[in-house]
């Protein structure tokens, strides 16, 4: 489970305080994902620049710079790749002269990310920062672990929402307190006389035992995908163009092997490494007759530079509209961190040569995915 850590701290002297700050706070997350492609999320084109309201000047180097429309401005002071960044933050508004140090850290298969905001003038400059950072940790770590980072708003509605549920169960503790008191006492004698066990046979009964149930329900812990299709069934077709502006449908496929596989975004590390499994299983896969389709929300033009990047040997259909995706019902409520929201789910479809499902992967782990699909054509073919 990924971790989550905030500090703050006032210096009273020295540097901060010469630079016209003294105040300062940290916000750490741990995310899914190892050194290098932590890194690279963070502070990689063209990640930064959409972070940056896509007007960042130049790659993240030192003494390069960015700005944005809502005055927001710095330069990179130091980047050591793929362990640091600092830069400064400025703006005219509030925070002028703020220095910003963000440091990763290796865990094994995961990385932490400490950012460290310091030089902030005053404590109301400091938790409007720490609110601002908080947000954006949780929007990197959601980009890193699923393709897609937080909407702002969501955030701060799935905040408040936590707030209010931690404020009750607070209220309801009290009650326990009081039980445990020795005034509570006496009523645990009465308790011992016949007249009393009712209670205790009310509390066992079936009554009691349906908030369990429902606390147990996976639409309340862990939404899943809504599929329209079954093993067995025959496919729904599709007309999507793919990353040349080409479309193409299942007919296109009739009479081969067809792996149809959705999956959340371009370029994040997930669909990375799914993707880059594929395109070193194809050869095999060829052999089996069997052709591979990625499918996600991205235009053709995002398709076409992930495609170049990577070296992919298969095509990428973009589902801008989510056409596809709700046909094969893909398209659904997500959550992350207790905050739900609409996007792609990770699934995939093997279809065989007459165009019926002959296997469906509802939960798809990126890296070994390939290795399965293979697999799975040995024992069907």
């Amino acid at each position: 489970m990924a971790k989550k850590t905030t500090t703050e701290s006032r210096s009273g002297t020295g540097a901060a305080r010469r630079a016209g700050g003294a105040h300062k706070f940290s916000v750490q997350r741990t995310v899914g994902a190892p050194l290098g492609k932590a890194y690279e999320a963070f502070t990689g084109l063209p990640h930064v620049r959409k972070w940056f309201e896509k007007t960042a000047k130049g790659p993240v180097r030192t003494g390069g710079t960015y700005s944005n429309a809502g005055g927001d401005r710095g330069q990179y002071l130091l980047v050591e790749k793929p362990r640091r960044v600092r830069f400064t933050w400025d703006n005219p508004k509030h925070c002028p002269g703020t220095l910003v140090d963000v440091e990763f850290t290796s865990k094994g298969k995961n990385t932490t990310v400490r950012l460290t905001h310091s030089r902030l003038r005053s404590k109301r400059d400091r938790q409007q920062m720490k609110e601002g950072w908080s947000w954006a940790m949780d929007s990197y770590r959601s980009f890193v672990d699923s393709g897609a980072g937080i909407p702002h708003e969501e955030w701060v509605a799935a905040r408040k929402k936590s707030s209010g549920k931690a404020a009750k169960k607070r209220g309801k503790a009290v009650p326990s307190t009081q039980a445990a008191s020795p005034r509570k006492a006496v009523p645990s004698t009465q308790a011992a006389s016949p007249r009393k066990a009712v209670p205790s046979t009310q509390a066992a009964s079936p009554r009691k035992a349906v908030p369990s149930t429902q606390a147990a329900s996976p639409r309340k812990t862990a939404p899943g995908p809504s599929l329209n299709v079954a093993e067995g069934d025959r496919a729904p077709d599709f007309a999507l163009p793919d990353q040349m502006g080409v479309v193409r449908s299942l007919a296109d496929y009739a009479g081969g092997w067809l792996l149809v596989y959705f999956y959340p975004k371009d370029d994040t590390p997930g669909c990375t490494a799914e993707a880059c499994a594929m395109r070193d299983t194809m050869p095999a896969l060829k052999r089996r007759k069997a052709a591979v389709l990625g499918v996600s929300p991205d235009a053709p033009g995002k398709h076409r530079k992930f495609i170049d990047k990577f070296a992919l040997n298969f095509p990428l259909l973009a589902d801008t509209d989510k056409e596809m995706a709700l046909a094969y019902g893909v398209w659904g409520r997500k959550k992350f961190m207790g905050r739900e929201y609409m996007g792609m789910h990770r699934v995939s479809f093997l279809i065989d040569p007459v165009g019926r499902v002959a296997r469906i992967y509802p939960k798809v782990k990126p890296a070994e995915h390939a290795a399965e699909v293979l697999k799975d054509l040995k024992l069907l073919q």
